[in-house]
C-alpha cells in the first residue's frame, strides 16, 4: 500500500487503492488495486528503498503483478 501511496498516482493527485484479504485455513491470500499507472522497480533506489517487492517475493509463498490501461494489482498468497 506504501507503493500505491508514493508510486500509483501523479504528485499532488489523489486516487483509490484497495485492499482485500481472506484467510482461508492454513493460508492468507492478499490483494491491493489502485487505478494508477505501474512504475518498474528503479535501477538505483538508494540506501533505503526499493525492497518492497523483494520482501514480498521472499515472504510470500506466490506473488503476481498485474498491470492493465485501468490500474496494478498486487496479489501474494
Amino acid at each position: 500500500m506504501a507503493n500505491v501511496y508514493l508510486h500509483a498516482y501523479p504528485a499532488g493527485a489523489t486516487g483509490d487503492v484497495e485492499l482485500r484479504a481472506q484467510h482461508p485455513p492454513g493460508t492468507l491470500w492478499v490483494d491491493i488495486s489502485d487505478e494508477g499507472d505501474w512504475q518498474p522497480p528503479r535501477a538505483d533506489c538508494g540506501p533505503w528503498r526499493g525492497r518492497g517487492l523483494v520482501l514480498i517475493n521472499q515472504l510470500a509463498g506466490q506473488t503476481a503483478i498485474a498491470s492493465t490501461a485501468s490500474g496494478t494489482t498486487v496479489s501474494l498468497t
